[in-house]
């Protein structure tokens, strides 16, 4: 659950990003992080 909570953090704070019009660089890091948990969370089952 600790990964799905990180995940839903991250987002939060790329929308706040992307509505400032800030940090391109954060945006394209919280990103890939947001891909390496998507792709962590599909190649192991994780139950809610």
């Amino acid at each position: 659950m600790d990964i799905l909570n990180r995940k839903v953090e991250l987002k939060k704070e790329l929308i706040q990003l992307k509505k400032d019009h800030e940090d391109t660089k954060k945006q394209e890091e919280l990103l890939e992080d947001i891909r390496i948990i998507d792709e962590f969370l599909s190649t192991h089952r994780i139950q809610k």
